[in-house]
């Protein structure tokens, strides 16, 4: 039987007393026998905009406002979440299962490549956009990243910074109805990529915001337990347990995930 991808998007409000940013995301991937699963939280005070919308194979998009933007015509149906201006695309889910989501990893950790000349441009709020309309699976996506530039571009009136245009500091979390994953982020001016499957890199099921990602593996080796806090390390830990639970428990059904 051919295996389903469920992917949820959770909006959260955090409680009043505590004044969240856009930070504050966390995304985790679930994939044995029939079950499937794909799921992250989206945790702020004051409103993306959000739509959900589906989009056809056969479309003309442009990636990117630069002179040298990637331009296809997308091979794939997808449905995606559309926030802020100008609507990017956080989250979606094409017809070959492929899921591709943006999570906030901050300025001080997000260093693009140098752009290089004659080579084709994406903008970094239009990655997980390109990503489904043109690829069916994550190795595709991971194959395709030396042939174009992932460049910095802003994203307007995110919460708290109304009527503003701020750098877009994303890295990216996909998995594909194989189980295959992969968290992408550009670190120092270059691309690094975290790639595989619950076997042979367990870790890149889960992801949440910073530090950049090299941190949180570490904590994966030291055997880390979650604390109680909100704070980016926690919250990816606590989703890690929850998934580890469901491996132990050998949930096969994603009607029972």
């Amino acid at each position: 039987m051919k295996k389903s991808v469920l992917s949820l998007a959770l909006v959260a409000t955090l409680s009043a007393g505590y004044v969240a940013d856009v930070t504050a995301c966390t995304s985790a991937i679930y994939n044995n026998g029939d079950a499937s699963l794909s799921v992250r939280t989206m945790d702020w005070f004051g409103h993306d905009d959000a739509v959900v919308v589906g989009t056809g194979k056969g479309i003309s998009n442009q990636y990117s406002t630069t002179e040298e933007s990637v331009n296809t015509t997308s091979k794939y149906a997808s449905i995606k979440i559309k926030s802020f201006e100008p609507e990017i695309v956080a989250e979606a889910m094409n017809q070959e299962g492929l899921v591709a989501r943006i999570l906030y990893l901050g300025l001080e950790y997000t260093e693009m490549a140098p752009n290089r000349a004659g080579v084709p441009d994406v903008d970094a709020s239009q990655f997980a956009n390109y990503a489904v309309d043109n690829f069916a699976s994550v190795k595709e996506v991971v194959a395709t990243l030396d042939k174009i530039d992932v460049v910095q571009d802003k994203v307007c009136d995110l919460p708290g910074h109304e009527n503003e245009c701020l750098p877009a500091p994303v890295h990216y979390h996909l998995t594909d109805a194989s189980g295959d994953s992969a968290v992408i982020e550009f670190v120092g001016g270059e691309v690094k990529i975290y790639h595989g499957d619950v076997t042979d890199a367990p870790s890149v099921q889960y992801l949440s915001n910073d530090p950049e990602f090299s941190f949180h593996i570490n904590l994966d080796k030291e055997k880390a337990e979650p604390g109680a806090t909100i704070r980016a390390y926690d919250r990816r830990l606590r989703a890690k347990e929850v998934v580890e639970d469901m491996y132990k428990r050998n949930v096969t059904d994603s009607g029972k995930a």
